[in-house]
């Protein structure tokens, strides 16, 4: 998925980032993060995305993927994203999804769950959100949800029957398959949304 811009943003917000900009074009990116050597060479601020340094009302575009809200308060986190945006300005937001079929057949009743998994042959707990209850965040806020789109659908249904996740994710080729029916389109173990600032 590309956004199209109108302009160039001036202003980005890359909110733990790690110092990457994505290939997103912008006059300014500023990264947040948590760890100072992410954001050597780059214009960085060391601050949680629950509690940004910024002005309300004064990014073009914040994005924050990498599964960022996954590991603290979501809800604060999004508050955070939507207090920053301009008017008109856009987020782009990826999150792990309690909704894939890794954690069952039916969708999850709840907002969130607890989840152990892994990152880079790591192991980490952190909180999963619904589609549902991040969409609802962001429309409590102001934000109207333009773009979605969920992956690591296959290689979710695959991890629920414990085949290993270097063979499960070479899957991902094939969620244009599940993609075709209504009930599995959203149940992939990840989330990309762009949401507009009214």
């Amino acid at each position: 998925m590309v956004v199209n811009f109108s302009s160039v943003p001036a202003i980005v917000a890359n909110l733990g980032s790690g110092g990457k900009a994505f290939g997103i074009p912008g006059d300014y990116h500023i990264h947040f993060d948590l760890v100072h050597a992410r954001l050597v060479n780059r214009l960085g601020i060391l601050a949680n995305v629950e509690h940004l340094p910024l002005r309300d009302s004064s990014v073009d575009l914040a994005v924050c993927i990498g599964s960022v809200i996954n590991h603290g308060n979501g809800r604060q986190m999004i508050a955070e994203i939507a207090r920053i945006l301009r008017p008109g300005a856009l987020v782009a937001l990826e999150f792990d999804c309690a909704d894939g079929l890794h954690n069952g057949w039916h969708s999850n009743p709840k907002d969130s769950v607890l989840v152990n998994t892994f990152f880079n042959g790591q192991m980490l707990t952190l909180l999963e959100y619904t589609r549902a209850y991040v969409e609802g965040e962001l429309e409590a806020r102001g934000l109207v949800i333009e773009y979605r789109h969920s992956f690591h659908i296959l290689s979710s249904l695959l991890l629920r029957f414990h085949v290993p996740p270097v063979l499960a994710s070479a899957f991902i080729y094939l969620d244009w398959l599940p993609r075709l029916s209504t009930r599995l389109r959203y149940r992939g173990s990840n989330v990309f949304i762009v949401a507009r600032r009214k």
